[in-house]
């Protein structure tokens, strides 16, 4: 019996999100960059330091609730010197799970408002979501037209979605992995195959929607 293996979603995030970052529209050199969780998008967020961005760190904003960003360097020592005793922590703590996920809790909005691209896992994202925005790009996956909704009422221009989209719908990166997987593919074949099916990354333009509640 011929059997797949288990897959989360971060060799496609490895191979293939990361060139999300060549469908960015034209932003001034030196732009900020917000990727809301490292550990979830390092490859991501390493891509957009690479291409320029200024890039920030919202781990400990977003998952320890401490009211700071820092740079990509910064994190990558702090995570080094932290991760044993973080790994303690209980998930529910650092990351929003179940119908936390539908409600978002806006914090420290002013991480959002200085970063001109907003990316990483879209839980994340949208937990943390401000009322207000200013024309920022997200990239993210996993969204649906309500989600696409929400932030073109939030006052988003932009939206990148790391994975095709399928009715509508964006899938999460570890749904696409298991995929590729299932086809056959092995990690370093991931890019190869995903442009032969047309599944890179797409930019979305987010056109403007009437003021409403925050909510979904």
């Amino acid at each position: 019996m011929w059997k797949t293996p288990l897959v989360d979603g971060s060799g496609w995030k490895r191979r293939v999100e990361i060139t999300a970052v060549e469908f960015l529209p034209p932003l001034p050199a030196g732009s900020p960059a917000l990727v809301v969780s490292v550990l979830d998008r390092f490859w991501l967020a390493r891509a957009l330091q690479q291409a320029g961005y200024v890039t920030l760190a919202g781990d400990a904003a977003f998952g320890l609730k401490l009211p700071l960003a820092v740079s990509l360097p910064t994190f990558t020592r702090l995570g080094y010197l932290t991760m044993p005793l973080l790994a303690r922590l209980p998930l529910a703590y650092l990351y929003p799970l179940g119908p936390h996920q539908e409600h978002p809790r806006p914090r420290f909005q002013h991480l959002y408002a200085r970063a001109r691209i907003i990316a990483g896992d879209w839980h994340f994202i949208r937990h943390n979501l401000p009322r207000r925005l200013d024309g920022q790009v997200f990239i993210t996956s996993g969204t649906n037209p309500a989600d696409r909704e929400l932030l073109a009422r939030c006052g988003a221009s932009r939206l990148l979605t790391t994975t095709p989209t399928f009715q509508g719908i964006s899938p999460a990166a570890n749904v696409l992995e298991a995929v590729l997987v299932a086809l056959g593919a092995r990690e370093k074949e991931y890019l190869q195959l995903a442009t032969k099916l047309n599944w890179l990354p797409r930019m979305l333009e987010l056109g403007p929607a009437p003021a409403d509640s925050h909510g979904r």
